[in-house]
């Protein structure tokens, strides 16, 4: 039995040992994994490190075209409130105008159907060419477009002569 149990011990060390041979050459493996699962861990963080500041400066380019946009809004805003104040302004003119407008037609109207002769035969009488002329003149030269025209440049004093009212093309 001694002779078993030299045996038995002596095998029991090269047992050991190839155990621990195998313990460290597992360790060797499974380091080597998590050595590789480490460095692959390490690229994808850097990876997602690197896609977050492209997603940063992207956001920030976002936030200053908002931005622009914003300001570019309120100007549109505001040119669109001064347009409508213009409108408002145009269309109450406009009214005021067609109710003058109006009461002229009106006026000659009642001056067509006068009951007193001279004033019927007044409002009815035809107009010189002279005097249409001269007011087409100053219905053109109202047009702020045309007053740097040579038609509506007038001379000193009021002589009618100087006037050039043919020059007007109506």
């Amino acid at each position: 039995m001694l002779t078993w149990i030299k045996t038995a011990v002596g095998n029991a060390h090269l047992t050991i040992i190839a155990v621990l041979i195998l313990a460290i050459v597992a360790l060797g493996v499974a380091l080597k994994f998590s050595t590789d699962a480490t460095a692959l861990a390490q690229a994808n963080y850097n990876t997602v490190v690197e896609g977050n500041k492209t997603l940063q400066g992207n956001v920030d380019k976002l936030k200053l075209t908002v931005k622009q946009q914003e300001q570019h809004k309120k100007l549109l805003q505001q040119r669109l409130d001064d347009y409508a104040k213009v409108t408002a302004d145009y269309e109450q003119q406009a009214t005021i105008q067609r109710t003058r407008a109006q009461q002229l037609l009106d006026t000659i109207e009642q001056l067509r159907n006068s009951q007193n002769e001279q004033t019927k035969t007044w409002a009815t009488a035809v107009v010189p060419d002279v005097v249409k002329r001269l007011r087409q003149l100053a219905v053109y030269c109202a047009n702020r477009d045309h007053r740097s025209t040579d038609a509506c440049k007038y001379p000193q004093g009021t002589d009618t002569s100087t006037l050039r009212p043919t020059s007007v093309q109506l």
